[in-house]
């Protein structure tokens, strides 16, 4: 258990488990018509040490990292996918003030993604 969170959770499992969720129920009501069911999300967080009142506290600073691979459609290209992803999953989910010019986006990384 940790403090980062309400839910008692690592603010990085959260913020990665809140874009899983997201890209499914964009996949459910057809915001997002190439996705299919199979997707894996992954979020790192830079933290700043706090050492105010002697305690060594870690701090989330921002979102480094944000990784989506998500499987789709024959039919779609790379860059509607990662425009699509931007849009509609991600900038609606992460909190902004912790994105910045900085935060690098790896989406579907490894190219195609379809069966």
């Amino acid at each position: 258990a940790t403090d980062e969170t309400e839910a008692l959770m690592p603010l990085t499992y959260e913020l990665s488990r809140n874009l899983a969720q997201k890209c499914s129920a964009c996949r459910r009501d057809g915001s997002l018509p190439w996705a299919r069911p199979d997707a894996k999300t992954q979020v790192t967080v830079e933290y700043e040490l706090d050492t105010r009142d002697g305690k060594h506290l870690l701090k989330p600073l921002r979102i480094a990292v944000v990784l989506i691979s998500i499987q789709h459609s024959e039919d779609v290209t790379n860059d509607q996918i990662k425009a699509d992803l931007m849009e509609k999953v991600i900038k609606p989910t992460l909190p902004a003030d912790m994105c910045n010019d900085q935060t690098v986006y790896w989406l579907n990384p490894s190219g195609r993604f379809s069966i």
